[in-house]
């Protein structure tokens, strides 16, 4: 009895840790191609790589050398909820000039992708290229 119920703990060990094993390689690790292909996919419609602003309305700014000139964690916020992170800007100055881009723009701002911490990591690795 005793070597069953040893065997039966066992294979419920073996169970789980292949069941996390799984769960973790399907959320994936943050990856330079990733983030590439996240921003050509959903960025680059607004945002180009260089320090040149996307023309047109609804046309954002350029990032080159975004991730230099912000922190990760203020990145990690402003990729994930941007509209979160506009709303609790300290620094009024700031916030006045991006007022002013976005009437500039037609009243529109960035807009939420709904993004994985996977997807925001590799984007942001990605970020870091454009220097």
């Amino acid at each position: 009895m005793k070597k069953l119920s040893l065997v039966i703990l066992a294979v419920f060990a073996l169970t789980v840790g292949i069941t996390a094993t799984a769960q973790a390689k399907a959320k994936g690790t943050p990856s330079l191609e990733k983030g590439e292909e996240l921003f050509t996919k959903r960025c680059s419609i607004c945002h180009t790589k260089t320090g040149e602003k996307m023309s047109g309305p609804g046309g954002g700014p350029g990032l080159l050398g975004v991730a230099a000139r912000r922190n990760h964690d203020w990145l990690v916020e402003w990729i994930s909820n941007p509209n979160k992170v506009f709303k609790e800007m300290q620094d009024e100055t700031i916030k006045m000039k991006l007022e002013q881009q976005i009437q500039d723009k037609e009243k529109t701002s960035m807009i939420s992708k709904k993004l994985t911490p996977v997807q925001v990591e590799s984007i942001i690795l990605y970020l870091n290229t454009f220097k």
